[in-house]
């Protein structure tokens, strides 16, 4: 309590000084350096919740950076300094007989006993209004961004054949109403491989998410009722699972952009030569980062840009005596939208590249296919209702009758789960591309990177599930545990398991100082605000 007293005399000292002598920067630095002693020690006592370690730890960094600040960003900072000090005190001298630290409440509520009920029932922030844009950097931010080729407005498009599809923005009506017409899509292909299954969920246990197992054997009643009628929605979302994707489609931009600038970036190119073992290119295998190399200086690696991703359909020309399948027309209409495609551009293949040459297209680039990879982002949701199993009923604001969500910390995705796994795999065949660069990002833990290679042989194992899974159930639904007998399908699993570990190995975590560092060029630029109200109420 006694640490955040004096945090909140110092930020009150400092906001005094720049209304009148703004210009002091030895005053500023002054301020700078006892922030951050204060707040290093009330790192270093031991005796903080986790949420509140990550939030008094991100505000030590951008103290770090307090006199790069323009006198509007370090107003901000230091009002939400202030207020963040008052909290903690408050939760501090109203918890003082407790032995376990607490995190400071939601902004205060106009009703007191509500404001009770936040504080000593949940010690991590609640309100009834998630701010889902916390830390998010918008799709209209990122198509601005230099290292972005966006595709063109809808209005723009002449839509004629299969190809065409690849250039449909993913948050226009056009491409929702494509992309109900596909049978399967790489994202719910697990459903029809029956990655849901009570026996298949025991297999795969190590790289399957809990919600799959509460669910039980629903997900391919879901994939066979959107068969048999292709515009209907079969699935049904809680409002927390619509939040919780509302979230991840929020901050998908993030990831993109944290992949880009990891990889890029020389300052870590020692973690980058394990990570990223080969350079795109002929896809000889000696062709790595040199560790300590400057991207600027490698002549292994070229200049990264990130491509926007439409629609992409399956084509005969990518299964065609390559997969021991009867004939392509047996197989469901296959389609895919990764979130970005990933361009590795250097002057010899910008000489090579024609003036006609169409941008943001697979075809456009066929001379460049070895240098395309693929980007998938998954942001798991910090906001989760009030109470659940374990903690009891669910929790409502008294004033309105709304649920109650509470900000938890939330950390990287340890492992690619198994239905990730197979849509990042459909992704690459339905985009003709080989390699494939899964993140799982948060806002206050960090993220984590995997490199997922193309498998021709979970491929093809998988594409004859999905052909015998509509060939065989065209008028019954699925019995549970389907295919579970045959030895093809078993060894469809076990492939799935050994390509989620090796992903795991060819992975690295960074943490959320890492990320902020990385984006440290957005953040100036204004792409990115990271310091923002968790609740709208």
């Amino acid at each position: 309590m006694e640490s955040f007293r004096k945090l909140r005399t110092l930020v009150r000292r400092e906001c005094e000084r720049l209304a009148v002598d703004a210009g002091n920067e030895r005053a500023g630095q002054a301020f700078q350096t006892q922030v951050d002693a204060l707040l290093s020690a009330v790192l270093g006592g031991g005796v903080l919740s986790e949420q509140i370690f990550t939030v008094v730890w991100r505000y030590r960094t951008a103290i770090g950076r307090y006199l790069e600040f323009s006198m509007n960003q370090k107003q901000l900072l230091l009002e939400r300094l202030d207020r963040f000090a008052d909290h903690c005190e408050q939760h501090s001298r109203a918890s003082v007989n407790d032995e376990r630290p607490r995190e400071p409440s939601a902004p205060a509520p106009e009703h007191p006993s509500k404001r009770q009920l936040t504080v000593t029932t949940h010690p991590d922030p609640t309100g009834t209004k998630p701010n889902l844009a916390y830390c998010a950097i918008t799709r209209e931010q990122l198509r601005r961004h230099p290292c972005y080729e966006a595709l063109p407005p809808v209005e723009a498009l002449v839509i004629e054949r299969p190809e065409d599809l690849t250039r449909i923005r993913q948050d226009s009506a056009l491409w929702l109403e494509a992309r109900r017409h596909m049978r399967v899509n790489a994202s719910s292909a697990w459903k029809a491989l029956g990655f849901g299954e009570p026996a298949t969920l025991e297999w795969l246990r190590e790289c399957v998410p809990a919600w799959q197992f509460r669910r039980g054997g629903e997900a391919a009643l879901e994939a066979w009722r959107q068969w048999r009628e292709p515009g209907l929605d079969a699935e049904t979302f809680s409002p927390a699972s619509m939040i919780s994707m509302e979230w991840g489609k929020m901050h998908e931009q993030n990831g993109l952009l944290t992949v880009l600038r990891y990889l890029e970036s020389a300052r870590t190119a020692d973690a980058a030569s394990c990570y990223y073992s080969i350079v795109p290119g002929d896809g000889a295998p000696d062709r790595g980062l040199v560790p300590g190399a400057s991207t600027a200086t490698n002549t292994s690696f070229a200049k990264l840009v990130l491509v926007e991703a439409g629609l992409h359909m399956l084509q005969p020309a990518s299964c065609a005596g390559i997969y021991d399948l009867d004939e392509f027309s047996a197989l469901p209409t296959i389609a895919a939208s990764p979130d970005a495609l990933l361009r590795w551009r250097s002057p010899l293949h910008s000489e090579a590249r024609t003036q006609d040459t169409q941008p943001n297209t697979l075809a456009a680039s066929s001379d460049l296919s070895h240098d395309i990879e693929l980007v998938e982002v998954k942001c798991p949701c910090p906001f989760v209702p009030t109470g659940d199993m374990t903690d009891g009923p669910r929790l409502t604001d008294e004033a309105t009758d709304r649920p109650l969500y509470r900000y938890r910390l939330v950390s990287p995705q340890r492992l690619i789960y198994a239905n990730h796994f197979a849509q990042v795999q459909l992704q690459m065949l339905c985009t003709d591309t080989w390699r494939a660069h899964f993140i799982s990002w948060t806002p206050d833990a960090g993220a984590r990177l995997f490199v997922v290679e193309r498998d021709e042989m979970w491929l093809e194992m998988a594409l004859i599930t999905l052909r015998d899974f509509y060939r065989e159930f065209q008028q019954a639904p699925p019995p549970v545990n389907f295919f579970a007998d045959r030895a093809t399908y078993r060894q469809l699993l076990e492939r799935t398991v050994a390509g989620v570990r090796q992903s795991a190995h060819q992975s690295v975590t960074l943490s959320a100082e890492e990320v902020d560092r990385l984006l440290a060029w957005e953040r100036e630029a204004g792409y990115w605000e990271p310091v923002e109200s968790l609740f709208l109420s």
